[in-house]
């Protein structure tokens, strides 16, 4: 959909086209490219961002403050893929250490997630990828203080 977007604003105004091109690229270039093995790609998630930083800039009515409003969401595009990146690898280590099979644990903060505190004391396969029921692997999230364990014998298992 976003590429069509696009397309459509190139027929439009090959002018603007460019400077949102360019805009976009400028933010969604810059910032760290490495990812952990076995992570998700990252790569998608720069182009999925940078799609729809294209289409937010493209229809600003203000370019200026558009632009400015784009890094703040970019900054928050690179604390999430951090986050990503940093889950990733204590993934990598845990497995190196226990095994496929993980266990889930909460970490009790102030505002628990209920998905998050329903996946305590489960065991899950990292081999499968991200759990279901919590969508995201722990630690992952935004202020997700969950984290992993050798795997709990007994315990029932995400899927």
């Amino acid at each position: 959909m976003p590429l069509f977007g696009l397309a459509v604003l190139v027929r439009e105004s090959p002018e603007k086209a460019a400077a949102v091109a360019a805009a976009a690229s400028a933010i969604s270039l810059s910032g760290p490219k490495s990812t952990a093995k076995g992570s998700r790609p990252e790569a998608l998630f720069r182009a999925y961002y940078a799609m729809n930083a294209a289409r937010r800039l493209s229809r600003a009515k203000d370019p200026e403050k558009a632009l400015e409003r784009e890094k703040l969401y970019f900054a928050l595009h690179q604390k999430a893929q951090k986050l990503r990146m940093h889950s990733a690898k204590a993934t990598e280590s845990m497995v190196a250490l226990h095994g496929p099979i993980l266990s889930w644990h909460h970490g009790h903060p102030k505002e628990p997630r209920p998905n998050h505190l329903a996946a305590d004391g489960h065991n899950f396969d990292t081999r499968r990828g991200v759990p279901q029921l919590t969508g995201a692997l722990p630690g992952e999230l935004p202020n997700c203080t969950c984290y992993w364990g050798p795997p709990i014998p007994g315990a029932p298992e995400l899927r």
